[in-house]
Formats: C-alpha cells, sequence, structure tokens
C-alpha cells in the first residue's frame, strides 16, 4: 500500500519520538507500505524543522531516507483522478467531496508540545 505523508505529519514524527505519526515509520517495513512525499512537502519540512527541537533534524535524516519521492506533478494528477472518481460514484443527491484549489492558505505550523 502507499501512503502520502503530508507535512504536518512529517513535521510530527520529527518532533516526537512516540506517536502515531512515527509510528507510521516503525511499522511502514513490516506491513509493505511506501511511504511517499512529494517535492514540496520535503521544502516544507525544512522550511519548519527549526521549529522543532533539536532532535528533529537528526530524526529527519533518518525517516527522509525512508521516504519515496513523488513529482508534485503526478501527485497533483493522482489527486485530481481520485476526486473525479469519487463524483462519479457518489449516488446522485448526495454530497460529494470538494475539489482541491489552488488557492489554499499558507498557516505556521507550531512545534509539538510536550507533556508529561
Amino acid at each position: 500500500m502507499r501512503l502520502f505523508l503530508d507535512t504536518s505529519v512529517l513535521l510530527a514524527a520529527c518532533g516526537s519520538q512516540h506517536g502515531a505519526s512515527r509510528e507510521i515509520f516503525r511499522c511502514a517495513p513490516d506491513c509493505e507500505w511506501t511511504l511517499l512525499a512529494s517535492p514540496y512537502v520535503i521544502e516544507e519540512v525544512l522550511a519548519n524543522l527549526s521549529n522543532l527541537p533539536n532532535t528533529a533534524a537528526v530524526d529527519w535524516k533518518q525517516l527522509r531516507s525512508s521516504l519515496v519521492l513523488m513529482d508534485d506533478t503526478h501527485f497533483a494528477h493522482s489527486i485530481s483522478r481520485a476526486f473525479d472518481n469519487a463524483e462519479a460514484t457518489s449516488p446522485a443527491g448526495t454530497d460529494t467531496i470538494p475539489r482541491p484549489t489552488s488557492n489554499t492558505k499558507k498557516v505556521k505550523i507550531l512545534p509539538p508540545t510536550v507533556t508529561g
């Protein structure tokens, strides 16, 4: 199975060794998951690593080696096809998934909080 990981999942995995995001990386080999990311996502991670604890950069090097880089254009085409298929198979009169748009907003990504 192929799993696309977005910026928030990757930053959460870098920011904490405990949690669902890091567990994805631990489970991937045994579950035969291919972990995907796009160049845009990688750029966002690199731009935000400094907002995380110092160990995040070290963890990122290890986690990055587990990712397969997926071309942004290919990913956008795959998402578009998935939405087209969802709309085509939705029964008449039911809500459909809204199509993604290019005017998504940039948000500041905050470092994870540590409780204990």
